[in-house]
């Protein structure tokens, strides 16, 4: 595991798991609807420094999927200063692999039978964490899927670029799923519990959940 570059990520981290809000939390109720149009900003660190058109990349396809539930992502770097109870703005830490998670609560997107590509953390009583990504488990499965009848692996560097973005901005749209809406998975489109190499690079995403784009109920997070 690399370790923390950014102080202020280590800080949180840290101070979360000392506070005991990094402990176990109950399971959440059945998956609600999303709520209605509004903004969340989302502070990025790119601790593997991912090249930059690979993040512009992943914005992009992260900002698309969640249009669909009526929610704007709106992105900005590192943040001086962050509150993660706050129901505006989530933390995602872009690492080459994650970091450990001794003993605390997390729920994570993964591809069979690769590790984890990312996680949410949470605290107790369901209590809102941070979002942690892993460029490298990422890159290793979208480098196995086929694109055009041609394995990823042999295709030019740009366009194995542009795959690699798309796939990051599913993971992380996946992963904004977790920390607005609770640990539970779909069983089907981009909330299903395992993604493998043409659910990161088809050309079309999978799908949020229906009832998150329907206006059934308010955002789990913001209770």
């Amino acid at each position: 595991m690399t370790a923390f570059k950014s102080p202020m990520s280590l800080i949180l981290l840290v101070s979360m798991a000392a506070s005991g809000r990094l402990a176990a939390s109950p399971p959440p109720a059945t998956v609600c609807a999303a709520p209605a149009a509004r903004d969340l900003r989302v502070h990025l660190i790119n601790e593997a420094e991912a090249f930059p058109r690979v993040l512009d990349d992943a914005r992009a396809e992260a900002a698309n999927i969640w249009t669909e539930a009526g929610l704007r992502l709106e992105w900005t770097g590192p943040p001086t200063r962050f509150d993660v109870t706050d129901p505006r703005s989530v933390l995602v830490i872009v690492r080459q692999e994650l970091s450990p998670r001794p003993g605390v609560a997390a729920d994570s997107s993964r591809a069979v039978p690769h590790p984890a590509l990312g996680w949410t953390w949470f605290g107790g009583n369901d209590t809102r964490g941070f979002v942690e990504v892993s460029l490298d488990a990422i890159t290793s499965v979208v480098m196995r899927g086929t694109y055009h009848e041609r394995l990823v692996s042999d295709l030019p560097r740009r366009t194995q670029t542009d795959l690699l973005g798309r796939g990051l901005g599913r993971v992380i749209a996946h992963e904004i799923g977790h920390w607005r809406m609770g640990r539970e998975h779909a069983h089907r489109g981009i909330m299903k519990e395992s993604l493998n190499a043409q659910d990161l690079i088809d050309w079309a995403p999978g799908r949020l959940p229906r009832k998150w784009t329907a206006g059934e109920c308010e955002d789990r997070r913001e209770r």
